[in-house]
């Protein structure tokens, strides 16, 4: 064999690995960014999906027992929930209201979508008020919270959410409080994003 022979050969087994090394780079990267997509459609839709309740602020918790969505007899949605008062002062809840998505600035333009604390006899009402005490590790469960659909204009009144059986609810719970050594009557507000299967 000749030099210039041997020199072809080579030269082809070089463009034949390089061409071979191009190959599986190209398409490892393509399979690399088909799966990387896979992977956050996968996460997020989880994210979605998944039942949750998470309150902020942080001070106050979904406690042990998961929020559930029942159904009354006109199919409208009802929200259980328990919260927990991980502050260090005690809290005193005067209303709550439960909302399909995420517009709890716009729930105060609408006081019929505000449940009053009426019946709630553990923690006990203050006296003469409509509003329960919950101290510092303490919890309340909310029971039967009617759900709105709030209007887009507040000439409208907000519709009680209608569901079927073992739909995903998704919304809010929001909490109106004060902190029970606050004398300047100042109202705050906890916000729990819920997402719960609705069963009659």
């Amino acid at each position: 064999m000749t030099v210039r022979n041997e020199r072809g050969m080579e030269n082809t087994r070089k463009r034949k690995a390089q061409a071979a090394i191009e190959y599986l780079t190209m398409y490892g990267w393509a399979i690399f960014v088909i799966l990387l997509v896979i992977g956050i459609l996968l996460t997020v839709t989880r994210m979605l999906n998944t039942e949750h309740c998470i309150f902020k602020p942080s001070t106050f918790t979904c406690g042990d027992i998961n929020p559930a969505a029942t159904l009354d007899a006109l199919g409208s949605v009802k929200m259980y929930l328990r919260m927990v008062n991980n502050q260090q002062n005690p809290i005193i809840i005067s209303k709550v209201a439960c909302i399909r998505g995420s517009r709890e600035s716009k729930v105060d333009d609408f006081p019929s979508a505000w449940t009053a604390l009426q019946g709630y006899t553990d923690p006990s009402p203050q006296p003469g008020e409509n509003t329960v005490t919950v101290n510092p590790g303490g919890a309340i469960d909310f029971k039967g919270i009617p759900c709105y659909e709030l209007p887009s204009s507040t000439s409208k009144s907000p519709l009680p959410i209608k569901m079927a059986n073992g739909q995903l609810f998704n919304g809010i719970v929001v909490v109106k409080y004060r902190l029970y050594n606050d004398f300047s009557g100042v109202e705050r507000e906890a916000v729990a994003s819920v997402a719960t299967t609705v069963n009659k």
